[in-house]
């Protein structure tokens, strides 16, 4: 039987109206990773004229009374107190810049630390044996301060990891997480020796 003329003209017009939906589907498919590019693009050049506050040469007091020389990266615009990624490294703060930038204009502090004896920090440098001292004492001063929430997360690879897996240990209050990637292990990613 063959169907009636209105209703090969709504099956027809349903058939246009899904064949039209479908190919502004496959259309926004096709258009959307460009439009998501350009939109990213555009809140990359947002942030990247965040202005951000770079302190240099914080001296931060460690229990033993020496003082270790940090980087500071913020935004002078935020009032309120915000959370803090914390690095220390042996490679000198400076190599950080990139990153502190980086969060400083998404929303956090960064700090960066050079270890004992390393950049412009105090005292000498002794691989894997004062790290964790040293963070806790950091991690505990930073949330001290007016610009940190009480929240501090470590971050950062190869000696920096190192330093994180060191500092757990010690379990520091304020340290709230942590991202090691490729931390070293000592007696098997560099020498050690004991005497004796």
């Amino acid at each position: 039987m063959p169907f009636h003329p209105e209703t090969s003209a709504i099956l027809g017009s349903c058939f246009r109206r899904s064949t039209f939906r479908a190919l502004l589907g496959i259309l926004g498919l096709l258009i959307m990773p460009a439009v998501l590019r350009a939109r990213a693009d555009t809140d990359e050049k947002a942030l990247s004229r965040v202005q951000v506050q770079v302190t240099w040469d914080q001296k931060i007091p460690m229990r033993d009374g020496i003082h270790l020389s940090a980087t500071l990266y913020r935004d002078p615009r935020q009032a309120k107190p915000l959370p803090v990624i914390l690095t220390m490294t042996p490679y000198i703060a400076d190599h950080a810049a990139k990153q502190g930038l980086y969060f400083a204009q998404r929303g956090y502090v960064f700090v960066a630390v050079d270890l004992r004896g390393r950049g412009n920090s105090e005292g000498s440098f002794l691989p894997g044996q004062v790290e964790a001292k040293d963070g806790f004492d950091t991690v505990e001063w930073i949330a001290k301060q007016p610009w940190c929430d009480g929240q501090v997360a470590t971050w950062g690879g190869s000696w920096l990891g190192f330093f994180q897996w060191s500092l757990a240990k010690e379990f520091p209050p304020h340290l709230k997480a942590m991202a090691p990637s490729a931390a070293v292990h000592p007696g098997v990613d560099y020498p050690t020796c004991f005497d004796g």
